[in-house]
């Protein structure tokens, strides 16, 4: 299907602003939760079911939608899921809510953001493929963009003293409303490719390459998860730094993270998406090494900072090597990269917080920089066929 220029410009703004969206839809969890925790006054297990709750949501609706955005098309999916996605966010800082009622939506708002999660690659894909250009990285700057305006923006309401149900409204009827408006500017993919794009000579069976990109999206996720989870506690306990700026590394790696998306495409144009992946993984593994043996808080901060200038690509350009490698059905190929990528989350803290509790606070950088090693390997194999047919 051909677009004019002007579909392809409104398509391009529309998708980074679906990508904003997520991001936006991400950020609200660090600031509700506790809310939630306090207003239903739940003890450490019961708020461990509702952190539970929104992992189980995430691996239901990251399987449902590439076969959703096969059978109604991306645009009304994407659509639809913002619309769950932010009534979510409103509904669980309502002060008289129950805990099952809280429960139910949080596994909700889980579902809504895996389901924007994958379709928003869908689309992104769908999008290089008619541009015949790299563009995932851009596309995804905008989310960890909108996870970043998020994050500030729910703290600096809540310290003017406003309710967080309001804080909530503030947020989520600008996304809503930005989400009606970017509709009109989505290309409605089905994720299903036509016939004579589809590559005959593949290097890496199809099935091989879902899984070890899949892997590789693990990896990067549990990286990122390591730094969400355990960068602050890590400057607080072994760096002396004050709770109140224990939150930089993280802060820090986002930044860094946005910036080199933005630039990430050109990037990957000028040197290939095989070094690129390759050197990053491996840089990320001497970052966390080094992370792991110091204590100095500035040198900490800064390591954080040039680890996510390392992975920050990892996930675009994985997503974007097997959707145009993975045969005819890109909704599906993508819709299991994304699953098991996002188990790194799942997954990840649990596994790290088992060695912390066993070795040291230390070990889990340590053993998370060795994983960024088997990262390069996955990524190198991944790319293998797309570096062999640039």
């Amino acid at each position: 299907m051909s677009y004019t220029k002007l579909q392809i410009k409104k398509a391009k703004l529309a998708g980074k602003g679906a990508f904003l969206l997520t991001g936006m839809g991400i950020a609200p969890w660090a600031s509700i939760m506790p809310f939630v925790k306090e207003n239903l006054n739940l003890n450490e297990l019961y708020y461990t079911f509702l952190l539970l709750s929104f992992g189980i949501g995430a691996v239901i609706g990251m399987p449902l939608a590439g076969p959703l955005s096969k059978k109604f098309g991306v645009k009304r999916v994407l659509t639809l899921s913002f619309i769950s996605l932010f009534i979510c966010v409103a509904t669980i800082s309502i002060p008289c809510i129950n805990y099952i009622s809280c429960a139910l939506v949080i596994c909700i708002w889980g579902a809504s953001l895996g389901v924007t999660e994958v379709a928003n690659n869908i689309h992104g894909t769908y999008f290089e493929e008619i541009s015949k250009e790299h563009m995932l990285s851009g596309f995804h700057a905008f989310e960890t963009i909108g996870c970043l305006l998020a994050a500030f923006l729910f703290p600096f309401l809540l310290v003017l003293d406003i309710h967080v149900f309001y804080v909530s409204l503030c947020v989520c009827i600008p996304a809503i409303l930005l989400s009606l408006c970017i509709d009109h500017g989505l290309l409605n993919t089905h994720g299903i490719k036509e016939e004579n794009t589809i590559k005959q000579t593949q290097k890496t069976p199809i099935r091989t390459l879902i899984i070890i990109s899949g892997l590789a999206c693990m990896l990067m996720y549990l990286c990122e998860g390591l730094v969400y989870d355990w960068s602050g506690i890590y400057l607080f306990d072994k760096c002396s730094v004050s709770l109140n700026t224990a939150s930089l590394g993280y802060v820090f790696f986002q930044i860094t993270v946005a910036l080199f998306r933005i630039k990430g495409d050109m990037l990957i144009t000028l040197l290939g998406p095989r070094k690129v992946l390759v050197a990053g993984s491996l840089f990320a593994f001497v970052c966390l090494y080094l992370i792991s043996l110091c204590h100095n808080p500035y040198v900490v901060i800064a390591l954080f900072a040039l680890l996510g200038i390392s992975v920050a690509n990892v996930v675009p350009v994985i997503i974007s090597n097997a959707a145009q490698n993975c045969g005819q059905d890109k909704a599906k190929a993508i819709s299991i990269v994304g699953t098991l990528g996002y188990a790194g989350v799942m997954i990840g803290p649990a596994i790290l917080g088992f060695i912390a509790s066993i070795i040291s606070l230390d070990a889990i950088f340590a053993f998370s920089g060795f994983l960024m090693i088997v990262m390069a390997i996955l990524c190198f194999v991944a790319l293998r066929h797309k570096s062999k047919t640039n």
